[in-house]
């Protein structure tokens, strides 16, 4: 009795291991259907620029650049005066036809060489800083600041500096 009770327990096994495979089986034919190529997709996310759906970026957000002495902490606003300089000077570089020798502290125009190619100043890898229009692009604009009210207070004088560099971790 014992035998008949395990040998049709073990071909229930493998009657539900066939049918998981089978289902399984059907599952990934039908995902496989729905993927797209990368030249599919590329083409897709071209004919469809006009949704941006991949344009993500942040509302309502007053960039600032002046007065930040005064409503932020010296040594981010040092920074921020720093990165400005630089990126100012990496524009007119570009403008006047030279490349921009980004330095530890301060950059210079140069003439373009082996050793020193041409920079683009936008880039947020280089010296621009993340679009809050378009937070997942890699060209980006220029060091900025924005403030954040503190949830504390309403009064405008208790708000929160986030710098472009910072910007990221938040997001």
């Amino acid at each position: 009795m014992s035998i008949y009770i395990l040998n049709l327990l073990i071909l229930f096994l493998i009657i539900f291991c066939i049918y998981y495979f089978i289902q399984r089986k059907k599952k990934i034919d039908f995902f496989d259907n729905k993927i797209l190529s990368q030249k599919k997709f590329d083409s897709f996310i071209l004919k469809n620029s006009e949704k941006k759906a991949f344009n993500i970026g942040l509302k309502d957000i007053r960039i600032q650049r002046d007065e930040c002495f005064k409503k932020c902490d010296a040594e981010n606003c040092m920074k921020l005066y720093m990165k400005r300089l630089n990126y100012n000077k990496c524009k007119e570089c570009q403008n006047k036809g030279m490349c921009y020798n980004n330095l530890y502290t301060m950059g210079a125009c140069d003439y373009c060489g082996k050793n020193l190619k041409k920079l683009n100043c936008n880039h947020k890898n280089n010296i621009g800083c993340t679009d809050p229009n378009n937070i997942f692009n890699l060209e980006g604009i220029e060091p900025y600041y924005i403030e954040v009210p503190s949830n504390n207070s309403n009064s405008p004088f208790d708000s929160k500096c986030v710098f472009c560099w910072q910007l990221e971790s938040y997001i």
